[in-house]
C-alpha cells in the first residue's frame, strides 16, 4: 500500500509538474500578439494580450497594445479605455 502512495507522488511530481513549464511567458504572449497585430489579425492579437495580462495585470505595455488593436478594429471607446489604463499604470511618461 505504501508503494502505491510513493508511485502516485512520483507520478504527480515527474509527469504533471513539468506541464506548467509549457505555458507561454507573458513576454512571449506579447510577442505573439504583436505578430498577429502586424498581420492585421487584431482579434488574435487581443487574445494574446489578454493571456499575457493574466500574469501582468498592470502592464502599461499590454494595455497600450490592446488600445492599438481596438483602435484598428474601430472600437474607439475600448481603445480609449485601454490607453487610459496604460497611462495610469505607466511609471514614466
Amino acid at each position: 500500500m505504501q508503494s502505491n502512495r510513493v508511485i502516485s507522488i512520483f507520478f504527480f511530481c515527474v509527469i504533471l509538474f513539468p506541464l506548467e513549464s509549457f505555458a507561454e511567458s507573458p513576454s512571449a504572449l506579447v510577442d505573439q500578439g504583436n505578430t498577429a497585430y502586424e498581420k492585421k489579425q487584431y482579434d488574435d492579437a487581443l487574445k494574446a494580450y489578454d493571456a499575457a495580462g493574466v500574469d501582468l495585470p498592470e502592464s502599461p505595455q499590454i494595455y497600450y497594445n490592446k488600445g492599438a488593436a481596438y483602435y484598428r478594429k474601430g472600437e474607439y471607446e475600448k481603445a480609449k479605455e485601454a490607453w487610459e489604463k496604460a497611462a495610469l499604470n505607466a511609471k514614466e511618461p
